[in-house]
């Protein structure tokens, strides 16, 4: 998360590599389930949630409105084919787009992607805190260590709460649940 010569430098032109990661992280999932069980159907997520998970019983406690910001990436895009259709969420592509959703809605939690653009989140973040306080927000970085986590926390860009990628489903509903 600490910022490097590159991220500094406006020279310089980022190339970010996160969307095609996640792509690849899922499509060999997708890919390995499909073969240990080709007669499955991507329906197998959901049916975990709501037949053999800790977490399906509370799944109707969610009354966020769940937003993913995926800005100039596909992310989040990947990532919501993983969690299932019994959610309440909105994925929001475009800057201009999000400010009239967070004055909308007064219970939501913004799921930022770190890792695909760090110097807007790093823009967006004390923004969203003085405009619209309301708003939970979760960090998604790629390797993310309790230190990075802390050091964040502590700055001025600190966030409500942080998903590491990869994650488990567990974990993301741990997220979810811990802000309803």
């Amino acid at each position: 998360m600490s910022e490097d010569k590159k991220d500094s430098d406006p020279e310089v032109e980022i190339k970010f590599v996160a969307d095609k990661e996640a792509a690849r992280y899922f499509k060999k999932k997708e890919a390995k389930e499909n073969a240990e069980n080709p007669q499955e159907s991507g329906e197998e997520f959901e049916s975990s949630f709501t037949s053999k998970s800790t977490y399906a019983s509370q799944i109707d406690k969610i009354k966020s409105k769940i937003v993913f910001f995926d800005y100039q990436s596909e992310f989040f895009t990947f990532l919501v084919k993983e969690i299932g259709k019994g959610l309440d969420f909105l994925i929001v592509k475009e800057f201009e787009e999000l400010p009239p959703i967070l004055a909308k809605e007064k219970n939501i939690l913004l799921f930022l992607n770190y890792s695909a653009y760090p110097r807007f989140c790093q823009q967006l973040i004390p923004r969203i805190k003085d405009k619209f306080s309301h708003v939970n927000m979760v960090l998604v970085a790629k390797n993310l260590s309790a230190e990075k986590v802390k050091a964040h926390r502590e700055s001025s860009y600190g966030v409500n709460d942080y998903l590491s990628f990869p994650f488990s489903k567990e974990d993301f509903f741990r997220v979810l649940l811990k802000y309803n």
